[in-house]
Parts: structure tokens; C-alpha cells; sequence
């Protein structure tokens, strides 16, 4: 208070006796004009070694670059005894190389101001890095080295185990369901957990990732890819990644079969989460680009914060027969290389299950009547589709998993412009088709949480 009115009074004082001047523009020719590259934005090129390593580039003229190497490695491919590897691939970053100390390596990183990442879906590994344009180079030699030369020395594994039992102590019932419901409708690698199961995690030890990564990090199966780096460059960098990664033959392709059951998870509490599935197209069907817009036109749950979502077909459907919001609800595409799953996913009051899961049922299965599905309908859901791919695009992330996935997949990568084309294409009379073939299939539920009111399959279907 004492200071506030000592300003005041010194202020007061002053008025009127002191003069502001601007202050004067400097001369141009003294001013430094900063020395910032300028680099040209260029097209996708897709290139593959003698080798078959598959090196994939965009320059999109940014100043923070992404670079990354995909391996066809993902949980489908652990057999037996080695569920849960992957979990603790990914896991397995900042451990000691065979150039270099544990610490070197998340020193290094630092220092250059990168950022390194290692994530997994069920098909796939991605390893990345990112940085400035100037420091990338070392960042992609220190994930190169993680890659190719890990160590995976015993003092350094307790750590790893201890990060994988911590994620497996904080998943969420939404993503306990998925792996439920991918066990109870595959035989085969697509029935594996992307999580380690909390049986085998003192079992994962350093010989085994061994064995999996020389088994599986193979040049043909491996995508080097970059985003905001030059093509030239690119191809410099993948000649130097060591060729000792084939050392123990060819991989053998896993084969996994939709066979559709049921999973029941009774752990009590005043919530239930549920999904009902059937097998859908996979990535290479001709059919999946109509399940895509099918979905949207069932309903991906709210496009407003915050809002209850009931403008969704699902969402209308399931409100009418409660009369209340207090559920969450969206359909479910979930393609894979050579399969897919399609359905819906739900969260509810456990007392009100049997009431959502009917209503959502009989929607689905209203959806494959002559004349169920406008014009209307599909435009709207093709605009969703085509903006919900337009802004997973503004991730140079998602940028870099599309093209390493696709160069893996097929010759020719599917770029921006090829994908929201495909989408257009795509007919009232193909969605409806589509969904006929896919609903009428055969089905696979889910569901974990209290039970007590959740129909089973056959009550359903």
C-alpha cells in the first residue's frame, strides 16, 4: 500500500515535466539481416535400395523436420511365449547401443534439441525423431544406432520392465475392451495384446527381444521415411544404416482368421463398456473406403466439445429408446493389412446396457434395408470423413506412419490429394452394399465392467 502511493505521488510530480520521444528508426544498411535458408517444397518420392529397404520423402519447405523408421514388426507377429515383446520394444529407447551408453543416448537427443519416440499398433513399429533441419542429421544417427545396435543389457531391462508395469497398472477400461475384443474375434497374431499381459512381464527378457528384432528388422519389412527433408539426403542416410540386420533368413508372414465369440470381463463398479463387431474390409480391399464413410454415417460420437453427440445416427437411435444422454457411443473401424473389424463401441449406466446394446443392434441392422441410407446421408458423412482425414494430415507424424505403411504396402503411395479422391468416388449404392456384406456377418462382442445388466451375444444377434 506504502509503495503504491509513493508511485502515485512521484508520478503526480512528474506530469507535465518529462517529454517521451519515440525512438528513431535504424538505418536499413545497419540492420543484420538474418541468414534464414529458404528450401522449395517437394513432391513425395518413393524409392527402393537393392537391398529392399523402402525410402520415402516429402519436402514440405518446414523448419522442424520428422525422420523414421517403420518395421513391419507389430504384436502380430509374437509367437507363443513372446506376447508382449513389442511392449517392451517400445519401451527400450534410451538403453545402451553397442556405440554408445544408455545415457549418451537421451544426452544426446537433448542436446540437439530432438525429440525421439518409439509407438506400435498391432502390424507395425514406428521409431522417430524430430528436430531443426540443422540438428536432425545426429538425431537420425542416434535412432539409427537404437534401431540396429541395441544392447539390451540385464541391469538396464529391470528399468523397462518397471515402465511396462506401470503402463499395464494405468490402461483404461476403453482400451482393456479392444484388446478383449481383438482376442475374441481372431485366431491367429491379430488376437495378440499390443500390451504386454501381466503374466508374462517377468518373462520378457533381453534374449528374447533379441530374437524378435533379428527375426523381424529386416530391409524388406522396413520403411526409412522423412518429412521436411530433402530425397538426396534421405538416400544418403539409408545407405549407412547397417546391412547386418538380415541375419537370421527370410521372416515368416503371419496369417490371422476372423472367427468372431464373445469375451465377458465382470470387474464390478457402476459402469459398463461394450462393443459389437464383425469383420470389415482390410487397407487393400476395395471395399474400404465405403466402410469409412459407413461409419461416419452411423456416428463417430460428438463433434462438439463436450456435447452429448446425439445428432449421430447411433446417437439418435440409442437416445430414443432411453429417453436420457448418459451414454457414449460411436461406430468402430478398426482395417488391418489384410482384415478389419466394423461395429460399435459403447459406455454406459450398467443398469442400462441391455436398453443401448438393443437399440444400437437393431440400428445396425435397419442400416442394411433397401433405401436406409440417403444421399444425403453419405455427403455429409464423406465431408466428415474427408476433413477428419484433412486434419490428421497437419500431424507430420500421421504423415510419416501413412507413407511408411503405404511404401510397405504398395509401389505407389496414396498421397492427400489420391485419398480424399478415393473418397469422393465413393457411391450411396457402395456404402449400402458394403454394409450388407459387413452387418450381416458374423459377430463378436465384447464387454467388461458390471455385468449384471449386459445381454449376451445371442440375445442380441
Amino acid at each position: 500500500m506504502l509503495s503504491t502511493r509513493a508511485a502515485r505521488s512521484v508520478a503526480r510530480s512528474l506530469k507535465g515535466q518529462v517529454r517521451f520521444y519515440a525512438v528513431p528508426k535504424p538505418s536499413e544498411d545497419i540492420i543484420p539481416h538474418a541468414n534464414v535458408p529458404k528450401f522449395e517444397k517437394e513432391p513425395q518420392k518413393v524409392t527402393k535400395l537393392e537391398n529392399g529397404l523402402t525410402v520415402a520423402s516429402i519436402e514440405n519447405a518446414s523448419p522442424i523436420s520428422k525422420v523414421g523408421i517403420a518395421v513391419k514388426a507389430g504384436a502380430r507377429y509374437e509367437s507363443a511365449g513372446y506376447e508382449g515383446t513389442t511392449h517392451f520394444l517400445r519401451n527400450a529407447l534410451a538403453l545402451s547401443t553397442a556405440s554408445t551408453h544408455g545415457v549418451s543416448v537421451v544426452r544426446e537427443i537433448q542436446k540437439n534439441g530432438c525429440n525421439m519416440r518409439c509407438a506400435a499398433n498391432r502390424e507395425y513399429l514406428f521409431y522417430q525423431v524430430e528436430g531443426t533441419r540443422d540438428t536432425i542429421e545426429a538425431g537420425i544417427d542416434i535412432m539409427t544406432m537404437v534401431v540396429t545396435e541395441p544392447l539390451y543389457l540385464k541391469h538396464e531391462m529391470k528399468t523397462v520392465t518397471g515402465l511396462v508395469d506401470f503402463d499395464l497398472k494405468t490402461l483404461q477400461p476403453e482400451a482393456l475392451l479392444m484388446e478383449d475384443l481383438h482376442a475374441a474375434a481372431f485366431k491367429g497374431g491379430l488376437s495378440n495384446s499390443i500390451h504386454c499381459p501381466s503374466y508374462n512381464v517377468d518373462n520378457i527378457k533381453s534374449e528374447m527381444m533379441h530374437a524378435y528384432r533379428l527375426s523381424l528388422f529386416k530391409e524388406p519389412r522396413m520403411a526409412f521415411v522423412g518429412i521436411g527433408v530433402d530425397a538426396n539426403f534421405m538416400l544418403e542416410k539409408a545407405k549407412q544404416i547397417p546391412a547386418s540386420l538380415n541375419l537370421l533368413g527370410t521372416a515368416v508372414e503371419n496369417t490371422s482368421k476372423y472367427v468372431g465369440g464373445e469375451s465377458r470381463h465382470p470387474t464390478g463398479g457402476d459402469l459398463t463398456y461394450a462393443s459389437l463387431v464383425t469383420e470389415g474390409p482390410g487397407l487393400t480391399s476395395k471395399d474400404a473406403a465405403s466402410a469409412a464413410v459407413l461409419q461416419y454415417v452411423m456416428g463417430v460420437g460428438p463433434s462438439v466439445k463436450y456435447s452429448p453427440g446425439l445428432v449421430s445416427r447411433l446417437g439418435k437411435a440409442v437416445h430414443s429408446a432411453m429417453g436420457n444422454d448418459n451414454f457414449a457411443i460411436s461406430a468402430v473401424n478398426l482395417p488391418y493389412s489384410d482384415t478389419g473389424l466394423f461395429g460399435f463401441s459403447v459406455a454406459g449406466n450398467a443398469s442400462d446396457m441391455e436398453t443401448i446394446m438393443q437399440a444400437a443392434a437393431k440400428e445396425f441392422a435397419a442400416v442394411t434395408k433397401s433405401g436406409a441410407i440417403s444421399d444425403q446421408a453419405v455427403t455429409s458423412a464423406k465431408n466428415q470423413l474427408k476433413a477428419a482425414i484433412h486434419m490428421d494430415f497437419e500431424s507430420t507424424a500421421s504423415i510419416a506412419n501413412h507413407l511408411a505403411v503405404e511404401s510397405l504396402m504398395t509401389d505407389k503411395p496414396r498421397e492427400l490429394g489420391d485419398l480424399l479422391t478415393t473418397v469422393d468416388s465413393v457411391s450411396a449404392a457402395d456404402v449400402a452394399n458394403v454394409a450388407k456384406k459387413i452387418i450381416n456377418g458374423k459377430p463378436t462382442m465384447a464387454c467388461r465392467g458390471n455385468l449384471s445388466w449386459t445381454p449376451r451375444l445371442v440375445d442380441l444377434m
